[in-house]
């Protein structure tokens, strides 16, 4: 099956086979398996042949009853401290602002997680005590609204003419990207978004971003 619709099938296929638990340490990933097997380089597919990207993740599992507490537990001991706050707090100080996030005061925290499970996800509806308190103030189209996150214009960037020119980078012979990434992959990536872009779709513009920072974050720290 070709282009993202088929990521999508091979994704939703192995996920049916996992558990709850299992399925959502995978939210915070990159590269899936169906991704992985197919940029990962014959040696580098060998080196993690046994080896599981969410282990680290299992102590936040392991021995917990309640699963939307568990994974609400995941969030606040992983996710928040090692990725959103982190960019938040980026961001902040790049406009010289101090940003303080009042629902993670502690004793707030403390509080919140004695509530039952419940009036936290009720049924598909979530942050639902949140929502109840906030419809005493706020009208019912905010309340309702789809969530928006704060994603950046990757498509756009990636058909500017400067970062077009910089993508080449992404094929260096010498570059320890080569030691991980199929530079066949690589190339078909890259003959997508040579033209007007035209031909690329939603998981590619994600894909090359991610081996652009990997490329970037390698030659600094390795090279």
């Amino acid at each position: 099956i070709p282009g993202t619709i088929g990521t999508k099938v091979h994704e939703l296929l192995f996920e049916s086979l996992l558990n709850q638990e299992e399925q959502y340490p995978k939210l915070f990933g990159c590269f899936g398996e169906y991704e992985k097997n197919k940029f990962y380089t014959k040696e580098f597919k060998r080196i993690t042949s046994n080896h599981n990207s969410y282990t680290h993740l299992e102590k936040y599992i392991s021995g917990k009853s309640k699963s939307i507490d568990m994974l609400l537990n995941m969030d606040m001991l992983t996710c928040l401290p090692d990725d959103l706050l982190v960019k938040v707090d980026m961001a902040g100080m790049a406009h010289s602002l101090e940003i303080r996030s009042p629902l993670l005061d502690h004793k707030f925290i403390e509080k919140v997680a004695r509530i039952p499970e419940s009036l936290k996800v009720n049924g598909f509806n979530s942050k639902y005590l949140l929502k109840k308190i906030a419809s005493q103030y706020l009208p019912k189209e905010c309340i309702e609204r789809k969530k928006q996150g704060f994603g950046v214009p990757l498509e756009y960037w990636l058909n500017s003419a400067r970062i077009k020119k910089q993508l080449n980078m992404l094929l260096e012979e010498n570059s320890l990207l080569m030691s991980y990434i199929n530079r066949e992959e690589i190339i078909y990536l890259l003959d997508k978004i040579s033209g007007d872009g035209s031909r690329l779709e939603k998981q590619d513009v994600s894909n090359i971003w991610l081996l652009l920072c990997l490329k970037t974050w390698l030659d600094v720290w390795f090279s």
